[in-house]
């Protein structure tokens, strides 16, 4: 299943878990394989670590896969 989240707003790495993590929890998806499509603006200098989102995420669903298309905040 993929799922589309916004995660426009975070300015950290930890802020960004949060806020994903919420998602799969909420979302029921635990014992699914869940792609993450993450969408929204973000702070130019905030990096995106997918592989690491993807570790902190593997307890909360059977596998699990992130792709980013967030932007910087000043290109929109």
């Amino acid at each position: 299943m993929t799922r589309d989240v916004d995660v426009s707003g975070p300015d950290t790495q930890a802020t960004l878990l949060e806020r994903v993590q919420g998602v799969v929890e909420d979302s029921g998806l635990t014992a699914d394989f869940v792609r993450l499509r993450l969408l929204g603006s973000l702070p130019p200098d905030l990096e995106v670590d997918t592989e690491a989102l993807q570790r902190a995420l593997q307890p909360y669903a059977h596998d699990v896969a992130v792709d980013d298309e967030t932007v910087p905040a000043d290109d929109l």
